[in-house]
């Protein structure tokens, strides 16, 4: 008798377990958007209840246990769901009354990357800003500020895993009519930034783990799955567009950023390798007792090999912007533009960002189409954004000549990728203001440089700071003092989880 009630009570304790993960997903707020539809408590409840009261007939023998393929249904229902396509989208009041505008963002671009060998799609837009500097080499706070406008401190995502404290442009266009879609290629701008607030559609999931990332434990087993292929993001967004819809997308691409993997017809041939591998050798033994660690060695190994292969990554990447411009319609307004750049050795800092306030990182591309022909040769930040999305659905903005940009960083990815030879250590905070021309910083616990950058364009040569920027040096300094406030146990989790750290 006792081990024929065995698989009974095992069944049970399936099912019970089974119903309070049902409820519990269910009332999470991230369960409500990942499932597509809005699902209040009380059926939350009803569904939990039903699945417990099934397990307490199991476990009390009320109802008599036919045969184990009774669970196939429901299991396959539930696996079924999890692999299916997109859920269904938030349903609004939309109408044709203009024409689409798209937001193209270009994960870790360089701006002095962009030339006709490379980028002969981008160059074929017609607006340009050529001096566009980010206000932080990383990814979400550089989004946030295009789609607020704001400075990295006012808007309050000030590093990757954390949260933005203000409304975005988003509500607006979502006031003015438009459907509002974004299709994303890495998770670190995923709806834990709040960054889908009053986005319609907001895919930042994909695959069948992905899809289910509100599941516990989920995140350690998918670390692999929060990156995808711009193409595959391309494909979905303009499959997402409606001919009779004013639409506001928004497409980001990740394909620039390290480990720089492109598709095979983009990648460098055997003969650029080859020759990249010999400069390299030559490098590498020139170095040879200077370099006082093994990750010091790691680091310099192969830099002309991965800038060879960036350089693939962005041909690649202007690759994808053509295709996708063409499936807009001719008069959509797209604005496409970098959020940072990327070191590529400069200043020993390879193959990275955040954690250094050197133009390598701040210089990005800003490109314009169908809001006039321009070529801008002054100091532009990707704030700009903002206004240019504004003015895009008709609300007049006056553009007003930037006079500073004010660049700031929590230290985050202070190092080059690789263990460091003393451990890890607390990545110190920096600023900068960018004028045209020149720029103050001030990099952790350093003294204050002064760079002109038009003699000194690599920053190599600091000079005294003027005295009359005595009260923006006091600016900056505040600014790194205040540190923010901690990481929940929550964001802290998930950051290293996409391989960050703070």
């Amino acid at each position: 008798m006792a081990r024929q009630a065995r698989p009974r009570l095992i069944a049970g304790a399936v099912w019970a377990l089974a119903g309070g993960l049902a409820a519990w997903m269910l009332w999470r707020q991230d369960a409500r958007i990942a499932i597509g539809w809005e699902i209040q408590a009380g059926p939350a409840l009803l569904f939990g209840i039903h699945l417990l009261s099934f397990a307490a007939w199991e476990l009390l023998f009320l109802w008599p246990l036919a045969r184990r393929a009774r669970m196939i249904p429901p299991l396959a229902a539930l696996v079924g769901w999890a692999m299916a396509g997109d859920p269904p989208e938030r349903v609004g009041a939309w109408e044709k009354s203009g024409p689409d505008i798209v937001l193209v963002t270009l994960d870790t671009f360089r701006g002095d990357h962009v030339r006709e060998d490379l980028t002969p799609n981008l160059l074929a837009l017609e607006g340009r800003y050529t001096q566009a500097v980010t206000t932080a080499p990383l990814t979400a706070p550089a989004h946030a500020t295009m789609l607020t406008g704001m400075d990295v401190p006012d808007h309050g995502l000030l590093a990757n895993g954390r949260v933005v404290e203000v409304d975005t442009v988003t509500a607006h266009m979502a006031e003015a009519g438009y459907r509002t879609g974004a299709f994303l290629s890495a998770q670190v701008l995923d709806r834990h930034t709040g960054l889908d607030a009053h986005f319609s559609h907001y895919d930042d999931r994909w695959g069948p783990v992905q899809r289910m990332a509100w599941w516990p434990l989920s995140e350690p087993l998918s670390k692999r799955g929060h990156v995808r292929r711009g193409d595959e993001t391309i494909e979905r967004a303009l499959a997402w567009l409606d001919p009779e819809i004013a639409d506001f997308l928004w497409v980001h691409l990740y394909d620039a950023h390290g480990p720089y993997v492109t598709p095979a017809e983009f990648r460098p041939t055997s003969e650029q390798e080859e020759a990249a591998r010999r400069l390299d050798q030559a490098h590498l033994k020139a170095q040879q007792g200077t370099l006082t660690s093994l990750v010091e060695m790691l680091q310099s190994a192969q830099p002309e090999t991965q800038k060879l292969r960036y350089r693939s990554a962005i041909r690649y990447t202007d690759h994808l912007v053509g295709s996708l411009l063409e499936g807009l319609d001719d008069d959509a307004v797209v604005i496409v533009v970098g959020d940072h750049g990327e070191s590529l050795d400069e200043h020993d800092y390879y193959f990275n960002h955040g954690g250094r306030l050197y133009e390598p990182s701040l210089h990005v591309p800003f490109f314009v189409r169908g809001m006039g022909a321009w070529e801008s040769d002054q100091l532009t930040s990707v704030a700009e954004v903002h206004r240019l999305l504004l003015e895009a659905t008709g609300v007049r903005t006056e553009a007003v000549e930037t006079r500073e940009v004010l660049a700031y960083t929590t230290g985050q990815q202070a190092h080059s990728k690789g263990p460091q030879p003393d451990g890890p250590k607390k990545p110190p905070r920096s600023a900068a203001l960018r004028y045209d021309g020149a720029k103050l910083v001030l990099h952790g616990d350093e003294s204050p440089a002064w760079f002109d950058l038009r003699l000194d364009p690599e920053e190599l040569d600091p000079l005294p700071v003027p005295d009359e920027l005595a009260p923006e040096v006091a600016r900056l300094e505040a600014l790194i003092a205040d540190a923010p406030p901690p990481l929940s146990e929550e964001q802290r989790l998930r950051l290293q989880a996409l391989g960050y750290v703070e």
